[in-house]
C-alpha cells in the first residue's frame, strides 16, 4: 500500500473506531459521506474534485479494505456514492444505449475539452445527487447535436430554440426533427413525458493564448448557475433535475468578434440504434 492509500486507510479506520459503529452500516456510511462532502467542498476545480473522489475510490478497491468483513457494506455503499458523484454509468444505464466514450465535437482553441465535459457533468450530477436522483451519463451524440446548435447561434447571434421561422419559441416537433436529421432518435415515453429537451445560454468570453480551460469553465459556469437560480419552477432547472433523463451532451461555440461563448445542453432518455 502506498503512502497516500495508507494515510486514507488510517483516516477511515480511525473514524470507524471513533464513531463506535458496529453494525449500523447505513448510518455509518452517511457519517462518512458527510465528512467526504465537507472535504470535497474545499476543492476549487472540477478536476480537483474528480481526483479526490477517485482517490477515495482507489482506497475502497484496495485489498486491505476489502479483506475487512466488518467494512464490506461501508465499502459497497461508498463506492456506489462515488459512482453517482462521478456520473458513472451503471449496468442498467448501459443496456439499451449507444454511448461513445470518445466524443470529439468540442474543439475550442487552447481549451481542454475533457475538462470542460467533466465540469458540466460534475455540476449536473452533484445537484442531482443532492435531490436523490440517478446521475446523468455523458453521450457523444448529444454533444454533437449540442455543438451543432451552439455553432448556429454563434454564427447568427441568435439564442433560442426555433428551427424554423414559423416556430413558436419552443416547438417540440421541430427540435425532434432536427435530432432525427442528425441521426438521433429517442425512445418514446408514456404519460406525456418528454424524451429530450435543450437548454442554452451565452456569456462573455475572452482568452487569447496559453491554457484557456479555466477561463472557459468559469465563464460557462455562470450559465449553469443562472439555471440553478431558477429553482424550483424554471424550465432550465427542471431539465437538470428531470428524474427520467439519463444522458447529457454539451456543446460550445465562440464568437471572437463579440467575445461571447454560446452553450447548448441536450438532455435525453434512451437513444435508439
Amino acid at each position: 500500500m502506498n503512502i497516500i492509500k495508507r494515510i486514507w486507510f488510517l483516516i477511515l479506520w480511525s473514524l470507524v473506531l471513533s464513531l463506535g459503529f458496529t453494525s449500523a452500516y447505513s448510518a455509518q456510511t452517511e457519517q462518512f459521506i458527510a465528512w467526504f462532502e465537507k472535504e470535497l467542498a474545499k476543492k476549487k476545480t472540477a478536476a480537483d474534485k474528480k481526483a479526490y473522489l477517485e482517490q477515495i475510490e482507489s482506497l475502497m478497491h484496495d485489498s486491505t479494505m476489502k479483506e475487512k468483513s466488518e467494512l464490506k457494506t461501508l465499502n459497497t455503499e461508498i463506492l456506489e456514492w462515488i459512482a453517482k458523484k462521478l456520473g458513472k454509468k451503471t449496468a442498467q444505464t448501459q443496456q439499451s444505449f449507444r454511448a461513445s466514450t470518445t466524443p470529439e465535437s468540442i474543439k475550442i482553441e487552447w481549451v481542454d475539452a475533457q475538462q470542460l465535459r467533466d465540469a458540466w457533468l460534475w455540476w449536473h450530477n452533484s445537484l442531482r445527487a443532492e435531490k436523490g436522483l440517478d446521475p446523468l451519463a455523458y453521450h457523444s451524440e448529444l454533444e454533437r447535436s449540442a455543438t451543432e446548435w451552439s455553432k448556429k447561434q454563434a454564427e447568427t447571434w441568435y439564442v433560442g430554440h426555433k428551427r424554423k421561422k414559423t416556430d413558436w419559441y419552443y416547438n417540440y416537433s421541430s427540435v425532434q426533427q432536427r435530432f432525427a436529421d442528425l441521426g438521433i432518435k429517442f425512445a418514446s415515453l408514456w404519460g406525456g413525458k418528454s424524451s429530450f429537451t435543450e437548454s442554452m445560454w451565452y456569456r462573455g468570453y475572452s482568452c487569447s493564448g496559453g491554457d484557456c480551460t479555466s477561463v472557459m469553465i468559469d465563464s460557462t459556469k455562470k450559465s449553469f448557475d443562472a439555471f440553478v437560480k431558477e429553482w424550483p419552477g424554471g424550465v432550465h432547472y427542471k431539465a437538470i433535475v428531470m428524474p427520467h433523463f439519463k444522458y447529457i451532451g454539451v456543446g460550445f461555440a465562440v464568437n471572437s468578434k463579440t467575445k461571447t461563448v454560446y452553450t447548448t445542453i441536450h438532455y435525453g432518455t434512451d437513444i435508439l440504434e
